[in-house]
């Protein structure tokens, strides 16, 4: 069996059979590059008729179209005994949907739950661990001993997203593209680095990993309504480094309501990160 994680805030959305599993890699491997997980929009759902149970889909269609698109991550069930940890912000609040894998001296794959809560298979005395947000940053990666269950605490930057009526903007998708030290001209060349979806009322908490130093970075932003509708161009702040990086209120446009006017992709990644 292989539990579904709701990759914007750990949740469980269901459980899958593992031949269920295997014809949902199979139909979708080749349109992402993850092998753990992929982001599912309520046309995805149409390539998986007739290849899930009709319960699976339901739950599937169900978190798609409430949240406009739902990245998922596929954990696989874990016999006894296992390892358990917890991902907390600097906030000190948990950080649930991130990626904790194994990397040795076993190999296997968790995500953290909305409590901040994982467990992975007993990988033995000692193990390297990596923790990855939502997208391709890698947030941490060190070796543990197993003896005690692993508290660790990320970086995040907090803020809200308002549309020009002052209103909270829900379920938006804010994707960290890039950064730069302002004192530097490093400038990292990855790409959606890191993704958070927002609450009801447009909050957000976004696991970074920043240099452990004192003055500024210029961060750009990308902003996604829950449909998927790219909200104007990048929004660039700059970012002071310190243990609390709150960015208070953004605005950024409304959401046009009839997008799109008309869907041609029966799956639109839009730049929205896979692993």
């Amino acid at each position: 069996m292989h539990t579904i994680i709701n990759r914007a805030d750990g949740s469980v959305l269901g459980t899958l059979s593992g031949e269920e599993a295997a014809l949902l890699h199979e139909v979708l491997v080749d349109e992402f590059e993850g092998d753990a997980d992929f982001n599912i929009r309520p046309a995805t759902i149409e390539l998986l008729e007739g290849k899930l149970q009709p319960e699976s889909l339901a739950w599937l269609r169900e978190a798609a179209e409430e949240q406009g698109s739902v990245e998922i991550g596929l954990e696989e069930e874990m016999q006894e005994p296992t390892f358990e940890g917890v991902l907390r912000g600097t906030d000190g609040e948990p950080l649930g949907g991130l990626r904790v894998d194994v990397l040795e001296p076993i190999e296997a794959t968790a995500f953290s739950r909305p409590d901040g809560a994982f467990q992975l298979p007993m990988p033995g005395a000692k193990a390297r661990f990596r923790i990855t947000a939502r997208g391709n940053l890698v947030l941490e990666e060190f070796e543990e001993s197993t003896d005690q269950p692993l508290d660790i605490e990320l970086q995040i930057i907090s803020g809200q997203l308002v549309t020009p009526d002052g209103n909270g903007l829900p379920l938006a998708i804010l994707s960290l593209d890039s950064w730069e030290l302002l004192s530097s001209a490093h400038r990292p060349p990855e790409q959606q680095l890191s993704w958070a979806r927002t609450d009801t009322d447009g909050n957000f908490r976004l696991p970074v990993a920043f240099p452990r130093l004192s003055g500024q970075a210029r961060c750009d932003f990308e902003v996604f309504a829950a449909s998927g509708e790219p909200l104007g161009g990048y929004l660039s702040i700059d970012v002071e480094l310190d243990t609390q990086m709150l960015l208070g209120r953004h605005e950024v446009p409304a959401p046009n309501p009839n997008w799109p006017a008309d869907e041609t992709e029966t799956i639109a990644r839009l730049s929205l990160p896979m692993n």
